[in-house]
C-alpha cells in the first residue's frame, strides 16, 4: 500500500510542480528513473492496483464460500460484531455441536464442601 501511494504521488508530482505534487517532484525526482521513468511508473502503479483487486477479491470470495460451505454464521458476526446462539423452543431437548443431547451440567459443589450451590428459591 505504501508503495502504490508513493508511485501515485510521483505521478500527480509530474503533472502539478505545486503544494505536495511539487515536493514529490522536485526532492522525490530522483525516484522517477528507479522505476524506468514515467512510463515504468505508471506500470509499477497499475500493476500494484491490480495486484490489491485480487487480493480483495480472492479474499472476498474465500469469506463467501466459507459462509456458503460451513454455514458458521461467520460473516454475520463480522458484520454485526456478536454471535447469536440458537435458542431452543420450549420443550424441547437441547443438543451439543454435534447434534446428539447435551450432557447435564452437575451441580457446583460450594467453596466450605456444604450444600451444592445453585439458584436461589
Amino acid at each position: 500500500l505504501v508503495l502504490i501511494a508513493l508511485t501515485g504521488w510521483l505521478l500527480y508530482g509530474a503533472n502539478y510542480h505545486r503544494g505536495l505534487g511539487g515536493f514529490a517532484y522536485y526532492t522525490l525526482g530522483f525516484l522517477y528513473p528507479l522505476f524506468g521513468g514515467l512510463a515504468g511508473l505508471r506500470s509499477w502503479h497499475h500493476w500494484l492496483a491490480l495486484a490489491i483487486l485480487f487480493f480483495v477479491l480472492i479474499h472476498v470470495y474465500m469469506i463467501v464460500w466459507n459462509a456458503v460451505q460451513k454455514r458458521d454464521g461467520t460473516i454475520e458476526t463480522m458484520i454485526v460484531g456478536f454471535r447469536r446462539e440458537a435458542v431452543a423452543a420450549p420443550g424441547a431437548a437441547a443438543s451439543g455441536p454435534s447434534g446428539r443431547p447435551a450432557a447435564p451440567v452437575p451441580p457446583v459443589a460450594s467453596p466450605g464442601g456444604g450444600q451444592p450451590v445453585g439458584p436461589a428459591r
